[in-house]
């Protein structure tokens, strides 16, 4: 679905376990693509399990702020991220 609280429509998950997942390793790329905030792009949304998580790092960092959440996993070397 998309974010609440993006004008851009960027996709935040969904209800339950189901996660927007973004590849970040565009990061290192000096030409941004406009209207991303590290170079990231959009995979697709997947449902996540509840144990033995595919994504098990939560940012608490970020939550509830796509920009707080993709910088914070770049600057960690986080190969993806969720919303």
């Amino acid at each position: 679905m998309p974010c609440k609280s993006d004008i851009k429509g960027r996709m935040c998950g969904g209800e339950g376990n189901l996660n927007s997942v973004y590849d970040l390793s565009g990061v290192a790329n000096v030409d941004y693509k406009p209207g991303s905030v590290v170079n990231e792009s959009y995979i697709g949304c997947f449902e996540d399990k509840k144990e033995g998580r595919d994504l098990p790092n939560i940012i608490k960092e970020g939550y509830g702020n796509y920009k707080k959440c993709f910088v914070y996993a770049a600057v960690h070397h986080y190969k993806y991220a969720g919303l």
